[in-house]
């Protein structure tokens, strides 16, 4: 921002109020959505007379003079957009995105906060893995399976169907790992890999658009 045009001070709260609007725009997909600044703000004859008539400070809640080391009004105007664009981003990811039971959905499943569920869970891959050497016969829709069933078997089941859509199994590759030839090989033909089933599993929770733009499991 060229010198000048707004105090120093404010080019930061400026700046929060476009990346907010962005994401309303870009994120939220809200193209309808507009802000509406009252401009109910006390000014001097001076200023009113000035403006001529109100309407552009009607739209922007204030009267722009350059080269102002201190405009209250502006500030106060900033003020007011930043409350009225952040209000709007979080009722709308509340409301719209479901963020709260999404929040809930990463305490319980990847901070162990469903108990029986993981119980369910880490006996199933015992159970089902206890005799496997290595990596070679685990494949990813075998694990997804046994998740599956631990959720139907424990009170995670009762959670809501567009929180366990986003519940997926992940197989951790070391770099220059062939999925094909190291998970595909034959269970009698060893192949040098040491790893086991807990080496490799992990329980992804995907976020959806656009709260994966602030929440990063």
């Amino acid at each position: 921002i060229p010198e000048g045009i707004i105090p120093k001070e404010l080019v930061g709260p400026a700046f929060n109020v476009g990346k907010g609007i962005n994401f309303i725009r870009r994120c939220l997909l809200d193209s309808k959505w507009s802000m509406h600044l009252d401009g109910n703000y006390e000014e001097d004859e001076t200023v009113m007379s000035s403006i001529g008539g109100g309407s552009h400070y009607e739209q922007l809640g204030y009267f722009y003079k350059p080269n102002e080391d201190h405009n209250p009004l502006l500030e106060r105007t900033l003020s007011r957009a930043a409350n009225l664009v952040h209000s709007h981003i979080l009722r709308a990811l509340k409301e719209d995105n479901q963020m709260m039971q999404h929040l809930f959905a990463l305490k319980q499943f990847l901070f162990l906060g469903q108990g029986d569920f993981f119980s369910a869970l880490m006996e199933g891959l015992h159970t089902e893995f206890r005799d496997q050497p290595s990596v070679v016969g685990i494949y990813k829709h075998s694990l997804l399976s046994i998740v599956e069933n631990a959720l139907r078997s424990t009170n995670a089941k009762y959670m809501p169907q567009f929180v366990l859509d986003r519940l997926q199994v992940e197989l951790l590759m070391d770099p220059g790992d062939n999925i094909y030839g190291m998970f595909a090989q034959p269970s009698g033909q060893a192949n040098g890999d040491e790893r086991t089933v807990w080496d490799i599993f992990m329980l992804d929770y995907q976020v959806p658009d656009p709260l994966r733009a602030i929440v990063h499991p």
